[in-house]
């Protein structure tokens, strides 16, 4: 069940229904008030590219056209540059070891955008032009436009800095491309690449996996990927990890990354759990959840930049994200009872307490449950699994949309 980064969709879906300007820029594909040259060259692309080899440390994957540079630029974090036949580089960037990829996506577009400055000139305009999440064959991806001049007028040039973002198969990877167009083309050569990405990972494969998309006023701002792995105990390891991009403004771009960390019982009871989060690149939330030796939960860390170390007592049975999902297809089979009470463990809302959490089925709708947690409500249409297909999160003026757009194995 997704409950990973809710309230903090809820407060930028409300900080985003005010910002008119920036989701309309970010939607915008060609936009009419532009010079003809402008209009022209954002519609350039280019077809039948060849792709190259790349094998570069670890990573083996390929890139469209040709090769010009590969290096490894420190540990476990490599380069590769390729002529994509468009006229500007096809820049990438490896990192053997985790990111964050939403601040990751925004900093490698800033440094993007001062090299290019650093050749033409000061920036002027400057504004978001697209943001995107999603699934490539279930790796999550992230992609982010900026369109913005360089130079002094009369002469000052406009260009289009497009970066993607992936994680496949325990590597992440940052793509970028400047130049004016070639939207679609770069899209799909990032994708390629994404997809043939190969690094004779030793990580255990998960039982089950699935992605999710998070869409703010029709506008894709991020995703939510969950694996459940098996340990050598047979208890069930549950790795989640969410980013956003959130374009507050015309001018400014939101990034939020958390990681969780969790295990699991079989019948779905929390054994313990890390949770690690940031906002704009600074460390928001780092803490641990577990039981003493009598059963007593205590957190300890760091919350919104204080020390926490509190007791959260030994009555509650916490449930982990599989016991959620559990819970949910028991409900969903059940045939004398329609809701239901859970007890879980949500930092986002408040770190030191548990928190109870309702689910209500609709029985007139197979499938269909409403999930409560306090001032927040969730619609949502479930699958076999007990696993959320969809769901809506009213944030008062903006509604939120949850898809899941990849999910592969089964809960046990």
């Amino acid at each position: 069940m997704i409950r990973t980064g809710v309230l903090k969709l809820w407060m930028a879906g409300a900080a985003l229904a005010g910002c008119t300007s920036g989701t309309a820029m970010a939607q915008a594909d060609v936009d009419p008030s532009w010079p003809d040259w402008l209009r022209d060259a954002m519609l350039e692309e280019y077809d039948g590219i060849a792709y190259e080899p790349l094998s570069l440390g670890p990573v083996k994957t390929v890139m469209p056209g040709e090769i010009q540079e590969r290096q490894e630029i420190g540990s476990g974090q490599f380069y590769a540059r390729s002529n994509d036949g468009s006229g500007a580089d096809f820049e990438c960037w490896f990192y053997a070891e985790p990111i964050d990829m939403g601040v990751s996506i925004a900093n490698v577009a800033d440094a993007v955008i001062e090299s290019t400055s650093d050749q033409h000139g000061p920036v002027g305009f400057r504004s978001v032009q697209h943001v995107d999440a999603g699934a490539i064959d279930g790796s999550p991806f992230l992609a982010l436009e900026w369109l913005y001049t360089v130079g002094e007028a009369p002469n000052a040039l406009a260009t289009l800095t497009k970066v993607r973002a992936a994680e496949s198969d325990g590597v992440h990877v940052i793509c970028a491309h400047s130049l004016p167009g070639y939207r679609k083309s770069f899209a799909e050569g990032f994708a390629e690449l994404v997809r043939q990405l190969d690094t004779d990972a030793l990580t255990a494969d998960p039982y089950y996996q699935e992605v999710y998309v998070f869409s703010i006023n029709e506008l894709n701002t991020g995703f939510a990927r969950i694996t459940m792995t098996l340990d050598e105990e047979g208890d069930t390891r549950v790795d989640t990890t969410d980013a956003m991009l959130v374009p507050v403004s015309a001018t400014e771009v939101a990034t939020s990354d958390s990681t969780s960390v969790s295990w699991s019982t079989p019948d779905g009871y929390l054994i313990n759990a890390l949770v690690s989060s940031a906002e704009n690149g600074e460390l928001s939330m780092n803490l641990a959840l577990r039981p003493d030796e009598n059963g007593v939960w205590a957190v300890d860390g760091s919350f919104s930049g204080k020390p926490i170390s509190a007791e959260l007592g030994d009555e509650a049975e916490p449930l982990s994200p599989l016991g959620e999902m559990l819970a949910t297809r028991s409900l969903l089979n059940a045939s004398d009872v329609t809701s239901m009470e859970l007890t879980s463990w949500v930092p986002d809302a408040d770190p030191t307490v548990f928190t109870n959490m309702t689910l209500v089925h609709d029985t007139d709708s197979p499938g269909a449950i409403a999930m409560t947690m306090g001032p927040l409500k969730v619609e949502g249409e479930f699958d076999a699994n007990g696993s959320m297909r969809r769901g809506i999160l009213d944030a008062g003026t903006t509604a939120i949309v949850i898809e899941r757009v990849f999910a592969a194995g089964k809960i046990p």
